[in-house]
């Protein structure tokens, strides 16, 4: 559905750029989306579809902080040398888990 949504947008967007019709068959377009656009219908279900994506966004950045949690606890775990291992605090300034870097080819 938002393929075929979008697809007509996109069409009505390129017609009235490309359209060879001149001024007045513009403004009867620009009239007709002003008229859609004021419908009480539409305003309606525009506040509707705000609302879901302003709860989906908060419910997304919950989850996200969640994520962002766990990693932050099993990153330790996973890199050698970037926490407390075995009970000590890592030296962040070691670079013995590094591995060499080469020179650059000349």
């Amino acid at each position: 559905m938002k393929l075929r949504a979008g697809f007509f947008v996109g069409a009505a967007v390129g017609y009235v750029l490309g359209t060879k019709a001149g001024r007045e068959r513009y403004e009867q377009i620009k009239q007709a989306g002003q008229r859609f656009s004021e419908n009480p219908a539409v305003k309606e279900k525009a506040e509707v579809l705000k609302a879901r994506g302003t709860d989906l966004a908060g419910t997304a950045k919950v989850k996200a902080e969640g994520l962002a949690d766990t990693a932050k606890e099993k990153l330790p775990e996973k890199v050698p040398g970037s926490a407390k291992k075995d009970g000590l605090a890592a030296d962040p300034n070691s670079v013995a888990s590094t591995p060499p870097v080469p020179p650059a080819a000349r």
